[in-house]
């Protein structure tokens, strides 16, 4: 009894929040209707536009929260640390992967099921995807200044987008099951390797 009062407790907007990563997540969002939704929030179609607008913009609000549950911890993490790339690479790629790897319904939402929602959505996974690049190579920059080497600016940029690019594949082909890898941790390590032999040799 008393868990369900505290689950009444939540907002209409926080109800629709979890019913998208609930039902985007799981069943995606081509299959997933405004009525699937106002069941699984437990709220009425009214309340529904009123909460959430409509379908395509929950599903965005829904990829800006998981966005930042993904990047907020990562930069604080970054932040914390010191400035030698083994050293990032590895917090950046532990952060990330556990973030991932704990709900399988983020992965979804954030790598396969916001591709082709909306032309809105898409310009926004495309500046996610250019920023963590940018984020990428701005560490590579630091880490090669606290080794004592000055670089042009922009000189990792390239570097940024490749590390973060075949990052992006093993965590896709590890979660679709097809890298027979059983264990992320090995994935991590996979990115660690490709992260120190692409930002160190750049």
């Amino acid at each position: 009894m008393a868990a369900a009062a505290v689950h009444d407790e939540r907002s209409p907007r926080r109800r629709l929040l979890d019913a998208g990563l609930e039902l985007f997540g799981t069943v995606g969002y081509e299959a997933t209707t405004i009525s699937d939704l106002c069941r699984e929030a437990r709220v009425s179609t009214r309340d529904f536009y009123r909460h959430a607008g409509d379908r395509i913009d929950l599903f965005l609000a829904l990829f800006e929260q998981e966005v930042e549950r993904v990047i907020g911890p990562v930069t604080a993490a970054l932040d914390r640390s010191p400035p030698v790339w083994e050293v990032r690479a590895r917090i950046w790629t532990e952060q990330w992967l556990q973030t991932m790897v704990a709900d399988a319904r983020r992965y979804r939402v954030l790598y396969t099921e916001a591709i082709g929602v909306s032309p809105a959505l898409e310009e926004r996974r495309r500046e996610v995807l250019r920023s963590n690049c940018r984020l990428c190579a701005r560490h590579l920059a630091l880490c090669a200044e606290a080794r004592g080497e000055r670089r042009p600016p922009g000189h990792y940029d390239a570097a940024g987008v490749a590390i973060m690019g075949a990052a992006r594949e093993l965590l896709l082909q590890y979660m679709e099951g097809a890298l027979g890898i059983g264990a992320p941790g090995a994935v991590g390590d996979a990115v660690v390797h490709l992260g120190m032999l692409v930002g160190e040799g750049w």
